[in-house]
């Protein structure tokens, strides 16, 4: 009966110049026929026919490329599907099918085809398993990654219990080594039972170093003078950290501290508490509190005038494409002598120095291909007890050049550390006077600028043992109240060495030696043992 249907269509046609559309509507009959019955390579002729006949015949076009599918002929379907798609980009469902095979690993490089193909289908019809095919997609490269993720929190939207779409996202994130949201996509999608092998492993790397760890630390500082700044000093903490979510972590030391001069000493317990939070985007804001008892004043039982003992700082931080960018304001003790850090009563009885170090500060750091920068410029003052606050500002440089190839070895480098600093009054002198030097007991010089170059040597690797060494001279220019500006010759170096004994334990060494101006020489150094669990 179809066929006579079939011959009674072909008689009612008009007789002029149809010999071609009576050829290409038989072709069409039979491939369809053929296609009923799963006889694609028949059908195949059919269409190819057709196709012959008239290159624009929609139906002849897409009814082939599925043929040439059925039949197991990719590349020949690929091919037919992509003259068809470019003629007729309506076609969801084959845009669909055609985007499906070009994911395939021997189409990997028509990656960029197969993400148009999505974008294809997906114009024509919204569905959340094919935007999450798309989004899988672009999350196989890093290139497209950023492009995955504005995909999976489209699905997220609609559906918030896509364990799949929190897979995805986990690993677009760790691609753009956003570890704190790659972890907790990972959580997520262990809840909703989508883990699977690649992520369970993805989860135990990010999670190296977040758990809960418990340490204790040795801080020591030497500081010669022959000017009243002569102090020395031992720190000795406890300390311990732990991520409470994927985004917050917390961390506190706490212990015993004391420092002392030729003529004074005074010991007293400290703490500090701090933490960061992660909210993404490659951001972070880091805070802490503290307070330090050698800033209480024994005699008077009270702390000393805008001299106490609190410490603390918040920084907000961003790393941008090349740079990272840190605002920040930090109020700290100052270490330039026993009476700035501790403070102490001059001969008519007066509370003198305590000198509180605030400052607001944006740290800048980037990484070239020939050199690293870190500039930090700040404003702020230095309040000490019974002085006006002492307003200051100044900046602090870092270039490191490498130098020479890398090598299994190590890597030399050249730096150069420059500082500058510039205070409102000089606030070095050790007594209650009218004149400068006032009564303060710290470094405050109208001008200080400090240029050091240094050759430096770094060897081993970031989670193996490591040294780095750095050292040079330097030439330093005063103005203060009691010269109207000298040039003068320092130097300094620095050592660093860390110790990993095992994936949960390990130690390190930070020891570094400074000269400031003519005044005094420090040495200072930080011990640390850290148990990972």
């Amino acid at each position: 009966m179809r066929f006579v249907s079939f011959c009674v269509l072909l008689m009612a046609l008009p007789g002029a110049s149809h010999a071609g559309s009576l050829k290409e509507s038989w072709y069409l009959y039979r491939g369809r026929s053929n296609m009923e019955i799963k006889n694609y390579r028949a059908a195949i002729e059919a269409f190819e026919k057709a196709v012959e006949i008239n290159p624009e015949n929609r139906e002849a076009q897409r009814s082939l490329g599925l043929a040439y599918d059925n039949e197991g002929l990719t590349d020949k379907a690929v091919s037919q599907f992509d003259n068809y798609l470019a003629k007729f980009p309506d076609d969801g469902e084959v845009a669909l099918r055609q985007a499906q095979m070009l994911t395939w690993s021997r189409y990997s490089y028509r990656h960029a085809d197969a993400a148009k193909y999505y974008q294809m289908a997906l114009k024509h019809h919204e569905d959340n398993n094919t935007r999450l095919q798309y989004a899988n997609l672009l999350a196989s490269r890093k290139e497209t990654s950023q492009d995955a993720i504005r995909e999976y929190n489209q699905i997220l939207k609609r559906n918030p219990n896509s364990g799949a779409a929190h897979r995805g996202l986990a690993k677009a994130y760790a691609w753009n080594g956003e570890s704190d949201l790659a972890l907790y996509h990972t959580q997520q999608a262990a809840k909703l039972g989508a883990k699977d092998s690649e992520t369970a492993s993805l989860e135990r790397n990010l999670s190296q170093g977040r758990g809960p760890e418990l340490g204790t630390r040795a801080h020591l500082l030497s500081q010669s003078s022959h000017d009243g700044f002569d102090l020395s000093g031992v720190r000795l903490s406890a300390l311990g950290g732990v991520g409470l979510t994927p985004f917050v972590s917390a961390r506190i030391e706490a212990g015993m501290e004391s420092f002392w001069n030729n003529a004074s000493k005074r010991g007293a317990g400290f703490f500090e508490l701090g933490g960061q939070f992660r909210p993404g985007g490659r951001q972070a804001i880091d805070w802490m509190v503290g307070n330090h008892g050698v800033g209480f004043d024994a005699a008077t039982g009270v702390f000393g005038n805008g001299g106490d003992g609190t410490v603390y700082f918040a920084q907000y931080s961003v790393e941008l494409e090349s740079w990272t960018v840190r605002p920040g304001f930090r109020r700290d003790l100052r270490y330039d002598s026993y009476m700035a850090l501790v403070g102490q009563r001059g001969s008519n009885g007066t509370l003198l120095g305590a000198a509180r170090d605030n400052r607001v500060y944006v740290q800048v750091e980037g990484q070239g291909s020939n050199a690293e920068l870190q500039l930090t410029p700040y404003v702020g003052w230095v309040s000490s007890a019974n002085a006006s606050n002492n307003s200051m500002f100044g900046v602090d440089a870092r270039v490191k050049f490498p130098w020479g190839s890398s090598s299994d070895e190590g890597q030399w480098s050249l730096l150069s550390l420059t500082h500058y600093s510039h205070c409102e009054r000089d606030q070095s002198g050790f007594s209650l006077t009218t004149t400068a030097p006032f009564g303060g007991g710290y470094f405050s010089p109208d001008q200080y600028l400090n240029e050091s170059v240094r050759v430096g040597w770094t060897s081993g690797s970031e989670g193996k043992s490591q040294w780095q060494v750095e050292v040079g001279p330097a030439i330093q220019y005063v103005k203060d109240s009691q010269t109207s500006g000298a040039w003068l010759g320092g130097g300094g170096g620095r050592f660093f060495y860390v110790h990993t004994a095992s994936k949960s334990l390990d130690w390190q060494v930070d020891a570094e030696l400074e000269r400031v101006s003519d005044l005094y020489m420090r040495l200072q150094a930080d011990l640390s043992l850290r148990y990972h669990f």
